[in-house]
Order: structure tokens, then C-alpha cells, then sequence
């Protein structure tokens, strides 16, 4: 991943705000670039399982981001992506769960 020295995905737990069990979401005017989500177990947070999210665009740039052969479960809902411009090349396949994503853009899921 190329990124800055600063931490750009973090792991919470349930308790603590965005809630979600992943979430990828780069620090103001940075990027967050080639990551990947693979066969891991995503359940039990308060919100969504895994959110890719720029905060509509005030955040920096989120792209090429690949979430595969995951199981997602006992979440609110599995995903949410942010629908901004500035978030490009994501691809959800071939996880087992949950499936239910919020604010995708048109033809960004397989």
C-alpha cells in the first residue's frame, strides 16, 4: 500500500464511532491506494462490516480496493462505500454473509 507515514485503516471495536469492523478512510488531503480485504471473518459490529468512506468527498481519495472471499455476518449491514467521486475501483466479490451495501455507485459491485 502506498500511503503516508500516518494510519490509514483502522480496526475498531463495536463501541467506538464509525462502528464498522473495518474502515478505510484516509486522513484529510491524503490517499489511501491498493487494499485488500481477503478471506477474513468480519462479524458482530454495531454498524457495518467494512466501510470505505471519504465522508462524501472531505476526506482525500480512496482507490483500487478489493474485498474478497470474506465472511461478513451479525453486522447492521455488510458494507457501506461511499457513492463521492473520490472513491474509485472498488470490487466486493465472493463473500459469504451479509451482502446488503449501502450507497454503492451503479455497476461497482461483482
Amino acid at each position: 500500500m502506498e500511503s503516508s507515514s500516518e494510519t490509514l485503516l483502522s480496526v475498531t471495536p463495536m463501541e467506538t464511532d464509525p462502528n464498522c469492523g473495518i474502515d478505510i478512510e484516509p486522513y484529510k488531503g491524503k490517499s489511501v491506494k491498493n487494499v485488500q480485504i481477503l478471506d477474513s471473518q468480519i462479524t458482530y459490529n454495531k454498524n457495518c462490516g467494512i466501510s470505505v468512506n471519504t465522508l462524501g468527498g472531505k476526506a482525500g481519495t480512496i482507490s483500487n480496493v478489493l474485498i474478497e472471499g470474506n465472511t461478513i455476518k451479525n453486522n447492521n449491514y455488510g458494507y457501506h462505500v461511499d457513492p463521492a467521486s473520490t472513491v474509485t475501483g472498488v470490487v466486493i466479490r465472493n463473500n459469504i454473509g451479509q451482502g446488503k451495501i449501502q450507497d454503492k455507485k451503479p455497476d461497482q459491485y461483482q
